[in-house]
């Protein structure tokens, strides 16, 4: 690899060249974690050749910390709700936190709590994942660095070593998320809503559906509700029923009241179908078709 400048303790590369950086410390305090979300901020910024390239990868590693797996979760919570700069960590990997435990430190879908991200977005809520020893720290900090070796890779491409890994016998990994902000925290409370549909009123029913989609395309930076977005079903287009950028004008002007007597029979279809998803704990998706 072509080296752009080269110091005595430290080496200059092109960021074209770098797939992924470590933030290396011996002892993880909060001065630490402030610094490392502060590098890790700067370093996202960078990009491969244009600002529509992927970012680089940052991780970090600690050989001990004088905090708690919970307390330096929620203290990175803190500094990425407050960094100007957003949140670039794919793992931080800590073999001994205050009390003796050892694991990482990551990030969750907002939408999945159980899925890893190495590749994250600011809204991502940070979580933390307790392992059985050191060992296990090490092979998922590895498993989690090939994975973003793998995404950002544009030359070759390795296999999912986390899919893998799962397969071959590694097992479940429990990921533990504290308490996010106050919009993810909206945004769990909407999502938990629709799980319960069947139980609530039809207003309950419609203002989450619809705080869920809008909040869901602010945090995906992606239109969602589109004139060819359809209700997908059990994999099937769910065709002659009203489409959802028509139930998403529908509720738009029942929230405004004034909604007419054609909104509320398209409301009164988006409820029965969110009850039926929710009662029957099946799956509907927002899809793309022309029909």
């Amino acid at each position: 690899m072509p080296v752009l400048q080269n110091f005595e303790e430290s080496k200059v590369f092109f960021a074209e060249q770098v797939y992924a950086t470590i933030e290396v410390k011996s002892n993880l305090g909060r001065e630490e974690v402030k610094d490392v979300v502060e590098k890790a901020g700067s370093i996202k910024q960078l990009r491969w050749g244009s600002t529509t390239e992927p970012s680089i990868f940052v991780f970090g590693f600690a050989f001990r910390s004088s905090l708690t797996f919970e307390q330096i979760r929620d203290f990175v919570q803190k500094r990425v709700n407050k960094s100007d700069k957003g949140w670039g960590i794919g793992a931080i990997a800590v073999l001994d936190d205050k009390d003796g435990r050892t694991g990482l430190i990551t990030n969750v879908d907002p939408y999945l709590l159980g899925s890893i991200k190495v590749k994250s977005v600011r809204q991502d809520p940070i979580a933390s994942i307790i392992t059985k020893n050191k060992g296990d720290t090490l092979l998922v900090f590895y498993l989690l660095l090939m994975e973003a070796l793998r995404l950002a890779s544009s030359l070759i491409t390795p296999p999912n070593y986390l899919s893998y890994a799962n397969s071959a016998g590694l097992g479940t990994i429990d990921v533990f998320v504290g308490k996010p902000g106050t919009e993810l925290m909206a945004n769990q409370k909407a999502l938990e809503v629709l799980r319960q549909a069947h139980q609530l009123t039809d207003d309950e029913v419609i203002r989450a559906w619809h705080f869920l989609i809008r909040h869901a395309e602010i945090a995906s930076n992606e239109i969602i509700i589109h004139p060819n977005a359809v209700f997908i079903l059990g994999g099937l287009v769910l065709t002659d029923v009203p489409r959802p950028i028509e139930i998403m004008e529908a509720t738009e002007r029942y929230l405004a009241g004034n909604a007419t007597g054609m909104d509320i029979n398209k409301l009164a279809y988006l409820v029965d179908i969110l009850r039926k998803v929710s009662s029957e704990n099946i799956f509907i998706e927002i899809g793309s078709s022309i029909y």
